[in-house]
């Protein structure tokens, strides 16, 4: 009798495991199904599908993929912008993580951590976003190498202290940052290459709101140059155009600057402007005319594992910022200088033009994403 209940027992535990393989097995044939679904542009089915396998992965104990698949559920909702619902998704991932213990691979729980800085940057909540990227930094090797992760981090908490007016705080983050790249830079093309430009931009932006202008100018300088140089290995546009038009902005405080400090003995009233500020202006115009034409002037991006600062100014604050720079630039020109004023004039209306036309193009394009989203959840 022992031997037939063993027997039986043995012949249950079979069954289970059996079915239990086959519910797995169809659980990530339907996240391969969902995953396929974003190829063919409907998200609302996405939606839906990731919805099921999260109620099937529950029923069956599966903790761990369970939180892979709200991680990527969030990363999904942050590319469609709903910067909410991505965090919620990415919450519930890192709740799932935590609840695993030592079993979970560092490296996972590091990647939420992460994204959660980097979507609360995007909403606003710089106190949240800080205390995300200090514990990704605790993982230490969310990317598969830690300097790299720690100086991508680094990089996030210098621009989160600048944007909170932490600007030593600021310095000391983002020069650790650089100095952490610049050691683990390869090549040009290398991950922390490509985020060298973007720490160079922000010591500009930090030593331009210190009013120390020559490094300002120093540190803006070489982010273009870096940025120019990656442009052969990247189609994004936005890193240049923020360039062109924040050293515009520094090059033309520094000339306020020295107007102020030459006193009111200076035998020129009128400001004289340094003279690389037209150009960049100019290409800023011609930049942004080109990615106009071919629909690219917009501030959608994909979600890369490795997000960059530069995405969280927006296309519409720059193009306002360099209007308003044309337009002070005007009321401080020499009144004889009629060919000076008269490209400025040009350069502020290529820029208001665009400005309307951006938002035009943005509104119709919001339109259009609510018709198709009504559409889908219709079907």
């Amino acid at each position: 009798m022992r031997r037939v209940l063993q027997s039986a027992k043995a012949e249950c535990l079979r069954h289970f495991v059996a079915s239990k393989k086959q519910k797995v097995q169809f659980s990530d044939s339907l996240k391969l199904v969902a995953e396929h679904s974003l190829q063919t542009a409907n998200p609302q089915f996405y939606i839906e599908m990731c919805k099921l396998i999260l109620e099937l992965q529950h029923l069956l104990g599966m903790d761990e993929k369970a939180s892979e698949t709200w991680f990527d559920y969030g990363m999904f909702l942050f590319g469609q912008g709903d910067y909410s619902g991505a965090r919620d998704a990415l919450e519930n991932a890192i709740k799932g993580f935590n609840s695993l213990g030592d079993s979970i691979n560092s490296f996972f729980l590091g990647q939420c951590l992460f994204q959660m800085g980097v979507i609360d940057s995007h909403l606003g909540h710089f106190q949240e976003a800080m205390v995300s990227f200090q514990k990704a930094l605790e993982s230490k090797i969310m990317f598969g190498n830690g300097s790299i992760s720690t100086a991508i981090c680094h990089h996030w908490l210098g621009y989160l202290h600048r944007r909170r007016k932490h600007l030593e705080t600021a310095l000391q983050a983002q020069s650790r940052a650089l100095q952490e790249m610049e050691e683990n830079a390869s090549d040009a093309t290398s991950t922390s290459a490509s985020f060298i430009s973007d720490s160079y931009f922000e010591l500009g932006c930090i030593y331009h709101e210190t009013g120390d202008f020559e490094n300002a100018v120093g540190f803006h300088q070489k982010s273009l140059f870096k940025r120019e140089e990656q442009a052969a290995h990247s189609q994004l546009f936005k890193p240049k155009l923020q360039s062109y038009i924040h050293l515009a902005l520094v090059l033309y405080d520094r000339s306020v600057k020295i107007k102020s400090s030459a006193g009111p003995c200076m035998y020129n009233k009128y400001l004289v402007i340094d003279p690389q500020i037209v150009p960049l202006l100019e290409k800023a115009v011609t930049l942004c005319k080109e990615q106009a034409k071919i629909g690219n002037l917009r501030d959608k991006f994909p979600v890369i594992m490795l997000a960059h600062t530069d995405r969280l100014e927006m296309i519409k604050d720059l193009l306002s910022l360099a209007f308003e720079l044309c337009g002070n630039i005007c009321s401080v020109l020499d009144e004889s200088d009629k060919e000076g004023k008269h490209k400025m004039e040009k350069i502020k209306t290529d820029f208001d033009n665009l400005l309307r036309t951006f938002v035009d193009a943005n509104e119709l394009e919001k339109s259009s994403d609510s018709l198709d989203e009504r559409h889908s959840r219709s079907v």
